[in-house]
């Protein structure tokens, strides 16, 4: 009987063994920074884009009023290059 006793018990204890699982090691909590880039604007304001003549316009006028037409848009146009230029300078 007492050996029956002896078995019964090593058999509980043995299965009561199995019955707990072991404990999972503690997460570690770490604090990270992370540098993301964040895409911003570069220009403040586009400059306005001048008034030009259209080819119905230009061609209505006689050939010196044209030339001169011609001649006032491309200054202006290149005015205006300038500007964006100036403008787009600050983003690179």
């Amino acid at each position: 009987m007492r050996r029956l006793m002896l078995l019964v018990t090593l058999c509980a204890s043995s299965l009561a063994g199995c019955g707990v699982a072991p404990s999972a090691p503690e997460p570690v909590v770490r604090t990270v920074e992370i540098r993301v880039p964040i895409p911003v604007p570069c220009i403040d304001a586009v400059p306005a884009r001048p008034a030009v003549n259209t080819l119905a316009e230009i061609l209505a006028l006689g050939n010196a009023a044209a030339a001169m037409a011609l001649m006032e848009q491309h200054n202006l146009l290149l005015g205006y290059a300038g500007e964006m230029d100036g403008a787009v300078a600050g983003c690179r």
